[in-house]
């Protein structure tokens, strides 16, 4: 069991706070959203979701900056 938690601790903490780059709040929203994304994109599922801010997507260059970012 113990083998099992690990491994999905690890995979929960890769887009948290520790791991998302300094910029201006709305770039690390937007990161922290891709990054969620691109885990889920990547088969991830259970640990993950597809997430993103349709409108500050559309609107906020820095956000949409950051998603594709943490995406990658």
């Amino acid at each position: 069991m113990r083998l099992v938690a690990l491994p999905s601790a690890f995979l929960l903490a890769a887009c948290g706070l520790d791991t998302v780059p300094d910029g201006p709040p709305n770039f690390q929203a937007g990161y922290k959203d891709g990054c969620e994304t691109g885990y889920a994109a990547g088969g991830m599922t259970l640990f993950f979701k597809f997430t993103r801010d349709v409108e500050a997507y559309d609107q906020d260059a820095l956000y949409r900056q950051g998603w594709e970012a943490g995406f990658q």
